[in-house]
């Protein structure tokens, strides 16, 4: 059975998720800790929420649609755990990217590192 605070862990995951849907990069960034760690695994590793928020644009960028498609999550402790697909549309280009992130929290249920896994190829990345 989940705990009240697992369940608000992924809900909180939720609502992320949902604020990228808005593009809305303030929001965005009110859920991570001022010192989080965003790491696109095989690529960069962004550092606080300056480097964050630069990375973020490129989800928002003109013509651009991204839409995240949750499969599972699961948390435990203060990790959760999100197998989505990352739908990208750009004109008729769509790509269906297969991701697996794990998010860390801190105690004021504040994302403190977010590392995704995907492949470059599936993305489209040389």
């Amino acid at each position: 059975m989940k705990t009240t605070a697992a369940v608000s862990l992924e809900s909180k995951i939720e609502h992320l998720f949902a604020a990228f849907a808005r593009k809305n990069v303030s929001e965005i960034l009110s859920y991570f800790d001022g010192a989080a760690v965003y790491h696109k695994i095989p690529m960069a590793r962004f550092n606080g929420h300056e480097e964050i928020a630069e990375t973020l644009q490129d989800f928002f960028v003109e013509g651009l649609t991204v839409e995240f498609h949750l499969q599972n999550i699961s948390s435990r402790d203060n990790k959760v755990l999100v197998e989505r697909i990352t739908r990208v549309i750009h004109g008729d280009v769509v790509r269906d990217i297969p991701i697996m992130g794990i998010f860390e929290f801190d105690c004021n249920r504040r994302i403190t590192a977010w590392r995704d896994y995907f492949d470059r190829g599936q993305a489209g990345i040389a």
